[in-house]
């Protein structure tokens, strides 16, 4: 039988100081993702808008066409 308390082992300052530059480092990656974001498909979508071009529906993925909703889907961007 273990002795009471053995699976509270106390880490040494260089175990705790090494976990803390690990995470450190993980925190200091810049993760960005591979599809555009929701804000940037909005604000391409709205510029093919306001040049008078056919754009893709950012909900739906059907035509959307300047001054009209979507043909899919009914959206309206405005």
């Amino acid at each position: 039988m273990p002795a009471a308390g053995s699976r509270d082992r106390v880490r040494s300052p260089f175990e705790r100081g090494e976990r803390s530059r690990r995470l450190g480092s993980l925190e200091a990656r810049q993760i960005r993702p591979k599809d555009p974001t929701l804000e940037e498909r909005i604000a391409g979508t709205w510029s093919r808008l306001v040049e008078g071009e056919v754009a893709q529906c950012p909900v739906c993925a059907s035509a959307l066409r300047p001054a009209f909703p979507c043909d899919g889907c009914g959206a309206d961007l405005s």
